[in-house]
């Protein structure tokens, strides 16, 4: 495996975020930043996130500019904090937007949190 700089045919899920290889436990966003560098066309965009496919042994990841996510109260990742519609979209960003900012946060309903995560350098984000 490329990350651990060594050959690697026993690897295994270790949770969603984190594989095994040999001894080496390796993070699937840093595999995904990692590989970033080596196409060209998604170079400037931020991962999004790595999905590991267990029985297919593929690592899948995702590079975007922006995402916009609307998650129901109802879901099991914001459902105790859904009043709180910041805290709710930076838990969220642990899933599907590890390396872009938060931008807007709303719960206009009480019902849905909507995020809106850009690339820092797609807005200045400091800025407002």
């Amino acid at each position: 495996m490329e990350m651990t700089k060594k050959t690697s045919f026993l690897s295994e899920k270790v949770d969603y975020k984190t594989i095994k290889c040999l001894t080496t436990k390796v993070s699937i966003v840093d595999f995904c930043r990692t590989k970033k560098q080596d196409i060209e066309e998604i170079v400037s965009r931020g991962v999004s996130r790595g999905i590991i496919l267990e029985k297919k042994s593929l690592v899948i990841c995702e590079y975007v500019d922006s995402i916009n996510l609307s998650v129901s109260c109802q879901s099991k990742l914001v459902k105790d904090d859904c009043l709180f519609p910041e805290r709710s979209c930076l838990i969220l960003k642990d899933y599907y937007a590890t390396d872009l900012k938060l931008f807007h946060h709303s719960n206009p309903t009480g019902e849905v949190i909507n995020c809106h995560f850009v690339k820092n350098k797609f807005f200045n984000v400091e800025a407002f």
